[in-house]
């Protein structure tokens, strides 16, 4: 019999009751679930799921990629040239 562990986190209780319903729906439990979420990134080496950060609006993204395309750095000889430069 293989050795177990226990894992524990800690998350909203409304979050928690919703999951817990939907995975009623479902037949299976919270940790049926993430037993689940589990094995599968332990098989692949990656999540099952898509995960993204908010998208940018087109300004953002021209502007990152302006910044990728031709780094801009400035040093300062101190903290206050900085601060007058940014005009605080």
């Amino acid at each position: 019999m293989a050795h177990t562990e226990v894992v524990r986190t800690r998350i909203d209780s409304k979050l928690k009751a919703s999951a817990t319903a939907a995975l009623e729906e479902m037949g299976m439990t919270i940790s049926q679930a993430i037993r689940m979420m589990l094995v599968q990134v332990a098989q692949t080496r990656e999540l099952p799921f898509q995960v993204k950060a908010p998208s940018l609006n087109a300004r953002a993204r021209k502007v990152m990629e302006e910044q990728d395309a031709n780094p801009i750095t400035v040093e300062y000889e101190s903290a206050e040239a900085l601060f007058k430069d940014l005009g605080v």
